[in-house]
C-alpha cells in the first residue's frame, strides 16, 4: 500500500475518496489517542469523566469525528500541515462530548 502524506490523503478525501478518509483517520489515530489520554490522565477531569460515564474510547471516537469534519475545511493551497489545522477540531470535539454529558 502506497504511503501518502496527510495532505495528499486530505486532497483525495476532498475529492470524494472514502478510503482516503479512513486512511487519514487511521494514520492520525495515535495523535487522537494521545489527546484522549491526556484528558483522562488529568486528575481533576478524571473524576468528572467517571461521573458522567465518558471514557477514553468515547473521546477517541469524538476526536476522530472532529478530524473527519476538518477535512472539508482544510485549504490545500495554504502551507499549513493538515494535522496543525485539524488539531483544534479534534480537541474541540472531545471537549464538546464532555460538555454534552456534564
Amino acid at each position: 500500500m502506497e504511503t501518502l502524506t496527510n495532505e495528499q490523503l486530505c486532497a483525495l478525501a476532498q475529492a470524494g475518496n472514502r478510503q482516503a478518509v479512513s486512511r487519514l483517520i487511521e494514520a492520525n489515530r495515535p495523535f487522537i489517542q494521545r489527546n484522549a489520554n491526556q484528558i483522562v490522565g488529568n486528575p481533576v477531569r478524571q473524576e468528572h469523566l467517571s461521573a458522567c460515564g465518558v471514557g477514553v474510547d468515547d473521546l477517541v471516537q469524538a476526536g476522530s469525528i472532529g478530524l473527519w469534519r476538518a477535512i472539508d475545511g482544510y485549504n490545500l493551497s495554504e502551507e499549513t500541515k493538515f494535522l496543525t489545522y485539524a488539531a483544534p477540531a479534534v480537541k474541540r470535539a472531545m471537549s464538546d462530548l464532555i460538555r454534552q454529558y456534564s
